[in-house]
């Protein structure tokens, strides 16, 4: 009789980890205004909202004999990008955020898989709109410390230099198109 009670509660446990949705943690918590809360309601980030197929990938600058093949779309939620691709679940929350004439720039963190909190870095962003495509430019930077930084910069915030750090890596620029609504 206890084997088989043991044996349901194993399977129910499994049943109800299997059903949870992952690619969502943390996406219905409230907003705190911090880069690790739910995501940001800030008007600044409306047209970005949605989820969006990649068309298009590219290095700047070209990385000799480098060669990109497909990527994943995006969903986009307040401050947090999520590249949808499977298992992992990867993203980018945006942080120290300012408007811009284009669109936004921000810093961010990087995170490889939202499961295993050790592989985060952290990323310089921009973010536009060209027409109806949505181009996010992003790349990895010297990680600092870790922070839990506010979404929106303040107004005298003044972003670091990191064009000659040897630890910034090329960019990534992606251009996305809205994926029609289900």
């Amino acid at each position: 009789m206890q084997l088989r009670a043991l044996t349901i509660a194993a399977v129910m446990i499994a049943v109800v980890g299997c059903l949870r949705d992952t690619a969502q943690d943390g996406l219905s918590n409230a907003p705190t205004g911090r880069v690790f809360g739910g995501p940001s309601n800030d008007p600044l980030f409306v047209p970005y909202q949605g989820d969006w197929a990649l068309e298009e990938r590219i290095f700047d600058p070209q990385l000799e004999g480098a060669t990109i093949s497909g990527g994943p779309d995006i969903s986009v939620s307040g401050h947090v990008v999520r590249f949808v691709s499977g298992m992992l679940v990867r993203e980018l929350r945006l942080c120290r955020t300012r408007k811009t004439k284009d669109g936004i720039e921000c810093e961010a963190w990087h995170h490889e898989d939202i499961h295993d909190p050790g592989d985060m870095q952290r990323a310089d962003c921009k973010l536009k709109m060209n027409g109806d495509k949505f181009e996010l430019h992003w790349r990895i930077v010297n990680s600092g410390d870790f922070t839990d930084d506010p979404i929106i910069a303040s107004p005298g915030y003044v972003p670091p230099d990191r064009q000659g750090s040897a630890d910034t890596l090329t960019w990534w620029i992606e251009t996305y198109s809205r994926k029609p609504a289900k």
